[in-house]
């Protein structure tokens, strides 16, 4: 397939006959969002039919970008024009990366990403890119919304500690702990769970994306598989997947780390998980501590310990909202 693209502010994708591609003029536009995302722009790709899709992002200091490559694609594109000014957008740029493979570089200006995603409007392929929210730095959780996810729940006991206590407690009592200290504080709290009930594992994800969060964590206890040695395994940990959610991993576990010192260092991990995967929103996956060591799980079984875990959360979070506040 052969597309044209071009670039119009707040343009409407208009179509010509796609059996004569060569001679269409295909658009990309870009505009504010009119669905139920808070402020976020579209960058809108008109096809002629669908094709498969691949997204990429880059998310570190010299490079704030997403990279769409489209497949079964020919590029034919004459000229680009932007919305001026534009908050989010710096530049796009596109070219035939390989036969039937078009590639479309968007570069932002943004410090810290938000979130995104992509689908399909009929044979309009539509990306959303949130924008930064507007973070007051003398009160900075005050608007962000955040999904508080307590881990397992209900028939899923989670990790085993000793003494039969079970992670899934743990997890509820800290996460509800962290929402009450949230609050507070102004933000724009959502529980995946306010008891001990079973939620499924995806529908905690599809949760934070139809609440548009801003920011979503997810709280669980460690522990060791039968047979493993616990001796070396002990302290907190926070795994992300998407490259925009990392800075955000590396303050939760700064704070953690300064903040409860005793508990140990089990260190940033990326990984590809069920809660770290969305892309809609920052994604973290907390594990506070392990339930097979006993030092650790006498920290997290004692409610000043648990009440700690929750206290340097929060911390964090107003840490990171608050470097936000200074990068715009």
């Amino acid at each position: 397939r052969k597309i044209a693209l071009v670039a119009t502010p707040n343009a409407t994708a208009q179509k010509t006959d796609a059996r004569n591609p060569a001679s269409s003029t295909r658009s990309l536009s870009m505009n504010e969002s009119g669905n139920a995302q808070r402020n976020a722009t579209q960058i809108r790709f008109d096809l002629p039919s669908r094709v498969p899709f691949q997204i990429e992002q880059f998310a570190d200091d010299g490079a704030q970008v997403l990279q769409m490559r489209l497949f079964n694609c020919e590029s034919d594109v004459d000229y680009l024009v932007s919305a001026f000014p534009d908050e989010l957008v710096k530049n796009v740029t596109w070219r035939q990366e390989s036969d039937g493979v078009f590639l479309a570089r968007i570069v932002l200006k943004a410090g810290q990403q938000w979130g995104f995603f992509a689908l399909y409007e009929n044979d309009t392929l539509v990306l959303t890119v949130k924008n930064a929210p507007g973070i007051n730095p003398r009160n900075p959780l005050r608007g962000l919304r955040i999904l508080v996810d307590a881990g397992h729940g209900g028939s899923e006991s989670g990790a085993p500690g000793a003494f039969g206590v079970d992670e899934k407690n743990l997890n509820l009592e800290i996460a509800l702990s962290l929402a009450a200290i949230l609050k507070k504080r102004g933000a724009d709290v959502v529980l995946s769970r306010g008891k001990d009930t079973t939620v499924p594992l995806y529908d905690r994800a599809l949760l934070a994306e139809k609440v548009v969060a801003d920011i979503s964590v997810s709280v669980h206890g460690n522990a060791l598989p039968d047979g493993a040695d616990p001796k070396n395994s002990r302290g907190a940990g926070v795994y992300y997947f998407q490259p925009q959610s990392r800075a955000l991993a590396e303050t939760l576990l700064a704070s953690l780390l300064r903040d409860l010192p005793e508990v140990g260092n089990d260190g940033l991990h990326y990984q590809n998980l069920a809660l770290t995967r969305p892309s809609t929103q920052l994604c973290v996956l907390v594990e506070t501590a392990f339930l097979t060591d006993k030092n650790n799980l006498r920290l997290l079984m004692s409610a000043r310990g648990r009440e700690r875990f929750a206290q340097s959360l929060a911390r964090g979070l107003e840490k990171f909202a608050i470097r936000q506040s200074s990068t715009r």
